[in-house]
């Protein structure tokens, strides 16, 4: 008989594990709806650094097909397989995935077991809030935390979200250098905005933007997207 093991990921970097034989992975299966599992794909094993983090993230979105802000998550989601799961809407399946309750007080938590990668989230949530939240489940189950306990987790998921939720090349070239600014363009908190612009700003002094050749890819993908939008950049 085939073991599986199913990893919940909370609050502050709080973790819980459980087997599953194959029979209560067909219950789970059932309860979630995957008919199709995807594994996310590891791409730097378990090195990451800031540069790893911030080439995951432009990765997904050229790979997920994004060419707008506000970044389409949903998209991002079904590109990478992800099954998404609201804390009432189904609830008796997040019951069964988080039977130690680790979403309480949290706007969302990550699963993995096999190859099924789940998020769940909390609907009362705002969704400026939660839609942090979830690019930062995202980022865990992208970054393939918990393979490697040797990482700060969590710090590096706020990385990855603030980097999938507002990239810094296209905001430069928006010219939404403020936190107001990003916030009604990426649909981000005032708070996570404010911490982005002061990024912004250190980056302008520095003139540090377009190294990567990813980035420049993804400022191409983004264009149509730019030239329509530079022009109402003082009405945001």
């Amino acid at each position: 008989m085939r073991i599986f093991c199913l990893t919940v990921y909370g609050r502050n970097g709080a973790k819980s594990s459980r087997e599953l034989t194959e029979q209560e992975l067909n219950k789970l299966d059932e309860l979630t709806g995957v008919t199709e599992a995807k594994a996310s794909q590891d791409l730097f094993g378990h090195r990451m650094p800031y540069y790893g983090i911030r080439d995951l993230a432009w990765i997904t979105l050229l790979k997920s097909g994004i060419t707008a802000l506000p970044v389409d998550l949903h998209k991002i989601l079904a590109h990478n397989g992800i099954t998404i799961l609201g804390y009432i809407q189904h609830a008796q399946a997040v019951e069964y995935i988080d039977q130690d309750n680790l979403r309480q007080n949290s706007i969302a938590i990550c699963a993995r077991v096999s190859d099924r990668n789940i998020i769940c989230y909390n609907e009362s949530t705002p969704k400026p809030q939660l839609r942090f939240g979830i690019a930062h489940e995202l980022g865990h189950l992208l970054l393939r935390h918990g393979k490697y306990q040797v990482r700060d987790f969590e710090q590096e998921a706020n990385m990855f979200a603030a980097r999938l939720l507002m990239p810094m090349g296209v905001l430069k070239e928006l010219g939404a250098t403020t936190p107001d600014k990003i916030s009604k363009l990426c649909d981000t908190s005032i708070m996570a905005s404010a911490f982005r612009a002061e990024r912004l700003r250190m980056l302008l002094t520095r003139n540090k933007f377009f190294t990567s050749e990813l980035e420049i890819q993804l400022l191409a993908q983004m264009n149509d997207f730019i030239q329509q939008n530079t022009h109402h950049s003082q009405e945001w």
